[in-house]
């Protein structure tokens, strides 16, 4: 005789099972997704909220559909118990409740494994192929707008440079750097360009480099303007960017 689950569960075991289970889908919900979700875009390396917010979601429905198993085969082998005796004398041996709900979340974790390294796969892929935006670097990354403001009323004093290619590129909340952008792609700066920059701002700022802004951007982001700094006390208003 074959075994079917599903034809001895009543339906007050179903439903018993199914509330139980929602209530503890709705706990983790409310209580510890922020928790899970930071938990699965570090463990799984997202740059995509709406990809960890699906993985989330399917973790949940693992959990949910362990949880109807867990709580509705041990009332349903109660109230079937004379029922099994029988049966069990007829059909193979069969799996332990909990080496079946651990091959649950063993293939769960193993899908969500492959979908984060199919999605890695194709962010690297994006970044690699997608267009280059080369600038100067001037300074370091700096951390206030004081500093910033400092740095660009030395170099708009300059009189060979042309102040409206110079633009603050905003990294994080209270991460800067001032950079001079000549509207150059990959391969575009040549070593002469680079080093004729160089000696025109020495006397204000000796750090300088040739960067590509978009390694900043994640594989589906474009370098945006944002909000101007402002410095109302020096009249003064830096075009901003960022990664959006």
């Amino acid at each position: 005789m074959k075994f079917n689950l599903l034809e001895h569960m009543s339906d007050n075991i179903l439903g018993l099972s199914l509330a139980a289970a929602s209530i503890l889908f709705f706990v983790i919900e409310l209580f510890a997704k922020e928790f899970v979700t930071k938990s699965i875009k570090k463990l799984f390396n997202f740059e995509s909220e709406k990809n960890t917010l699906l993985l989330f979601n399917i973790v949940l429905l693992v959990i949910l559909i362990i949880g109807v198993f867990i709580i509705a085969v041990p009332l349903m082998k109660a109230e079937e118990a004379p029922k099994e005796i029988v049966i069990e004398k007829e059909i193979l041996p069969q799996k332990s409740d909990a080496e079946i709900a651990l091959e649950a979340v063993t293939y769960g974790l193993n899908e969500a494994k492959e979908f984060a390294e199919k999605n890695k796969q194709k962010n690297d892929s994006i970044k690699a192929n997608r267009e280059k935006r080369w600038v100067y670097q001037i300074g370091d990354i700096k951390d206030n707008k004081e500093s910033i403001l400092s740095l660009y009323e030395k170099l708009i004093k300059i009189n060979t440079i042309d102040s409206t290619r110079i633009f603050v590129f905003k990294i994080k909340k209270n991460k800067f750097f001032i950079y001079k952008d000549d509207g150059s792609q990959e391969g575009q700066i040549s070593k002469e360009s680079f080093e004729s920059f160089k000696s025109q701002i020495a006397s204000v700022e000796l750090v300088v480099d040739t960067i590509d802004l978009m390694k900043y951007c994640k594989a589906k982001e474009q370098v945006e303007e944002t909000k101007s700094l402002k410095f109302k006390k020096q009249k003064i208003e830096i075009v901003c960017k960022q990664c959006d």
